[in-house]
């Protein structure tokens, strides 16, 4: 029996795609959805690079995006992340708890703790440093590990962290808003 190559190709795809059908938890979505269990290559983080908040970005590691459709989570989420939290560790100036408590959920206000001061004087608010270990729940909610730390004379951040924070994020009205903390 003489099969040509392509066939041999068309059906080893169907068989592939059909076995991936049946043993994915998550249904496959080529449109780029969470379903996209591709794995993740460099290029899916192009994000991090663009506007806007394209200097706050520089912040955030990957760790823990391991798929395509992990990285679109991300790539809704991270903005409205970066802003919570810079808000957040500058509470004290004029409008910023607006501005925090506009980026909250219910449960988020309950729950939320302000950064403490640091420094001789204790007034030196702590800023975010990273935002790492990213776990995608669903397309819907997300939990981030956030370090805070102390800015240095030269305006640098000085490691290691003074406060580490697990958050919870989740997706309220096409706006990602914080939640709770996990432990």
């Amino acid at each position: 029996m003489n099969i040509p190559y392509r066939a041999i190709c068309v059906l080893s795809c169907c068989l592939w795609c059909g076995t991936y059908a049946m043993t994915s938890t998550q249904p496959f979505d080529a449109g780029g959805k969470r379903g996209n269990q591709s794995p993740v290559i460099a290029s899916d983080f192009g994000f991090l690079r663009a506007e806007p908040s394209k200097k706050q970005k520089q912040i955030v590691e990957v760790s823990g995006i391991k798929t395509k459709g992990d990285a679109t989570v991300l790539e809704s989420a991270v903005v409205d992340a970066l802003r919570f939290c810079n808000s957040l560790s500058l509470w004290q100036y004029p409008g910023y708890t607006e501005r925090v408590m506009s980026r909250v959920t219910k449960r988020g206000a309950e729950s939320l703790q302000w950064p403490p001061h640091y420094g001789a004087n204790k007034i030196v608010p702590l800023g975010p440093m990273r935002l790492s270990e990213w776990k995608i729940v669903s397309d819907s909610e997300l939990s981030v590990r956030v370090d805070y730390g102390d800015m240095g004379p030269n305006g640098l951040l000085k490691w290691p962290p003074i406060v580490t924070w697990r958050m919870v994020f989740l997706k309220q009205d096409g706006t990602w808003k914080f939640d709770h903390y996990d432990q």
